[in-house]
């Protein structure tokens, strides 16, 4: 684990988690498997952008009842945790706007692999030529 991370909670480790995972999906896109495996991947991406933007609406609420985002001696938010949670919200929103494109390159990725004819998960059918 880098020594940045060391006392850093769960929430930091978790996406230094999710970063080298997604290094992962980075080295492997341009592989010669990539694309039979796009619907699978894709599906996989939807789901994680699902909880990262879950996520970031849960971080959101933590920030609202932090104590240390209270104004002093007041029960409303300072001005910087406001703008922390409307940025968190709206990053929530962008991730959802991202998810929201996965259901339609899965599509096009299903397409694109039932109309190929070298693609390696179609099952090839025997030929009757030499059939008596």
């Amino acid at each position: 684990m880098p020594l940045s991370l060391r006392n850093h909670p769960a929430l930091a480790i978790g996406a230094h988690q999710l970063q080298r995972a997604a290094g992962g999906v980075l080295r492997n896109a341009s592989s010669p498997d990539a694309v039979p495996a796009l619907p699978v991947a894709l599906a996989h991406l939807e789901e994680a952008l699902d909880r990262l933007s879950t996520s970031m609406v849960k971080a959101a609420q933590a920030v609202e009842d932090w104590p240390g985002a209270a104004e002093t001696d007041a029960p409303t938010l300072s001005s910087d945790a406001r703008a922390l949670r409307w940025h968190l919200y709206h990053l929530a929103t962008r991730l959802r706007g991202a998810e929201g494109a996965c259901p339609d390159a899965r599509r096009w990725a299903r397409q694109l692999l039932d109309g190929a004819s070298d693609n390696p998960l179609t099952p090839v059918m025997p030929s009757r030529e030499g059939a008596v």
